[in-house]
């Protein structure tokens, strides 16, 4: 609903990425990294400004009046909605470029790379903080420990314990999920409470048997819009009724759609990348699909969103080859 309540939520939604942020610039590791290179102040710049306009944008629409507010909440969110997009994308790229500079200072202490690469990716799941916050600042507070079980368990081999560091990530941000899903679930009548919630889990467990396919923002979106779904939507009409056969379907829909959405949303960042170093490189985002041509309707959901996230990998891996022959051949050519 595109109403003054939408507004102030998403309001806080942005609030909530924000003290995320500020808790993982806080992490030392981070910290160090950042003061070290000057190549991310930019970032961070570009950063502040859309987290001033953000701020210019909730202040004057909690200073208007009353039907100035319920005329210009439309417009109000949508501006709100580019600046959250805006801001999760920066988080991703900042997760990218420390990871990448942590990979080269830290060359030799393994430990220290992965305090910066797990804080920060712990930053792309800010689609999650409107439910999950004190969790996610929690997890944040963790890393150090959740590095030392990566390191033990990939016997010190790195790109092992960066993968099992994510993998670890991943898990537990479908644990919160499930949790909170669950606790909401409870406010249900016994005789459909049983009934919901294994229908809700079920699809958590799918999501979480495709995480390894993809990233920890893809997962974190398609929770959010999973929770938002159950809270907004099933909760509310299972209060009074029984559950519905079609709920697991509908979850369903929900989370493939948002896996979808938040795939095509990283290829097009990939993308937009490739263009501002090679302006010359063609800019055209691939349409991604949720399951194959052939048998849409007898896959699980499992399956179609692992077709989902292969097809996106190739993209993005197909578009890092071209950069690179693009860039090979400008090299030459200026030689």
């Amino acid at each position: 609903m595109r109403s003054s309540g939408a507004v102030l939520a998403l309001g806080a939604d942005v609030c909530g990425q924000t003290a995320l942020l500020l808790r993982v610039l806080t992490q030392p590791q981070v910290r160090n990294v950042i003061i070290g290179e000057v190549s991310m102040h930019s970032l961070l710049e570009r950063l502040l400004g859309v987290m001033e306009e953000t701020t210019k944008i909730l202040e004057e629409f909690s200073k208007s009046r009353t039907v100035a507010r319920l005329w210009s909440a439309g417009s109000r969110l949508d501006l709100l909605q580019e600046q959250s997009t805006e801001m999760h994308n920066i988080f991703t790229m900042l997760h990218q470029l420390l990871s990448f500079h942590a990979q080269t200072t830290h060359v030799h202490d393994i430990r220290k790379m992965l305090q910066v690469v797990g804080s920060t990716q712990l930053l792309t799941a800010d689609s999650l903080t409107g439910h999950l916050l004190p969790q996610l600042v929690a997890s944040v507070d963790q890393v150090a420990a959740t590095t030392d079980a990566a390191i033990g368990a990939a016997s010190a081999n790195t790109t092992s314990a960066v993968e099992k560091m994510c993998a670890h990530m991943m898990k537990d941000i479908t644990e919160m999920t499930s949790r909170q899903l669950e606790a909401q679930c409870s406010m249900l009548q016994l005789s459909t409470r049983d009934a919901v919630s294994n229908e809700v889990l079920s699809v958590v467990s799918a999501v979480l048997s495709s995480a390894s396919q993809s990233t920890v923002s893809v997962l974190s979106q398609s929770m959010r819009d999973l929770l938002d779904d159950v809270v907004h939507n099933v909760l509310p009409s299972m209060m009074k009724s029984a559950a519905s056969t079609g709920l697991k379907e509908q979850l369903e829909g929900v989370v493939g759609n948002a896996w979808l959405s938040a795939l095509r949303q990283e290829v097009r960042v990939a993308c937009t990348q490739v263009h501002t170093h090679t302006p010359t490189a063609p800019v055209s985002v691939p349409l991604i699909q949720l399951g194959s041509h052939t048998q849409p309707q007898t896959q699980s959901l499992q399956q179609r969103l692992d077709v989902a996230s292969t097809a996106a990998a190739e993209v993005v891996k197909r578009t890092s080859w071209s950069t690179r022959a693009l860039s090979c051949k400008l090299v030459a050519r200026n030689r």
